[in-house]
């Protein structure tokens, strides 16, 4: 027998019947380990994928919730003017970033009373907050109104801004105006936008009729000409407005 053949021999005499060297046992094992250092690289991904998800659903639903509220609120509101001898400015006025707005709350007990809504952007978007004031019988301007603790109702990865539509008139089409001012008449509706805070695009966009459900006068009967005296005012708001059954 040749050398070459008995070290052969000899070497498959050392091996245990169906074992590895250690070689080949090293090299599974390092083929395992990049297998498994893949499958942990794509799960990793496919969860960070399946964050991202979820996150862009909260993010889609809390500004939808949101948007659902404002256009409530501002689609209800009531038409109601300032106080004084004469018939005053409505009670309406608001910028890109905040409006201002009549509208009928109710208290813990049930009763409805009269107040009037903030809401408020932060200045540097993400965030928007409303507030609301008693009207007092004898509030005549802004000064007379007292909020309350703002509440956030959004807080998100989007910009609130608001656009006032006036109305058209004869051969002038309707404008979009970035502030109203307190004056002789109403927005025929507002738009209300939530843009992309980063790149500015607009995610939602939703244009509300103003649909006021009062009389066109003041917080005074003498030129209001629905007032329901038994609805209850806030503690200490005095006689307020409160809407009548089936108002226009």
């Amino acid at each position: 027998m040749s050398k070459r053949a008995a070290a052969a021999t000899a070497l498959r005499a050392k091996r245990a019947p169906g074992g590895f060297l250690l070689t080949e046992t090293l090299a599974a094992m390092t083929i395992s380990a990049f297998i498994l250092a893949g499958l942990v690289s794509i799960t990793t991904v496919m969860l960070r994928s399946v964050d991202v998800s979820v996150a862009r659903i909260q993010e889609t639903d809390n500004l939808a919730r949101a948007m659902g509220a404002m256009t409530r609120d501002i689609g209800s509101l009531f038409r109601a003017r300032w106080a004084g001898a004469e018939p005053q400015a409505f009670i309406f006025a608001g910028d890109a970033g905040s409006v201002l707005f009549p509208h009928v709350e109710t208290s813990k007990d049930g009763a409805r009373y009269l107040a009037v809504i903030r809401l408020q952007g932060a200045g540097d978007g993400g965030k928007l907050t409303r507030a609301d004031a008693p009207l007092r019988s004898f509030a005549a301007s802004r000064s007379d109104l007292h909020f309350g603790t703002p509440r956030e109702i959004y807080s998100g990865a989007a910009r609130i801004r608001f656009v006032y539509v006036a109305a058209a008139m004869g051969r002038e089409p309707e404008k979009r105006l970035r502030v109203w001012s307190s004056g002789q008449t109403l927005p025929s509706a507002v738009i209300v936008e939530a843009s992309d805070l980063i790149d500015g695009h607009v995610l939602f966009s939703s244009r509300v009729a103003v649909h006021a459900n009062g009389d066109p006068g003041c917080l005074s009967a003498e030129f209001c000409g629905r007032l329901d005296k038994a609805q209850l005012a806030p503690p200490g708001a005095g006689p307020a407005v409160a809407p009548p059954p089936g108002g226009s």
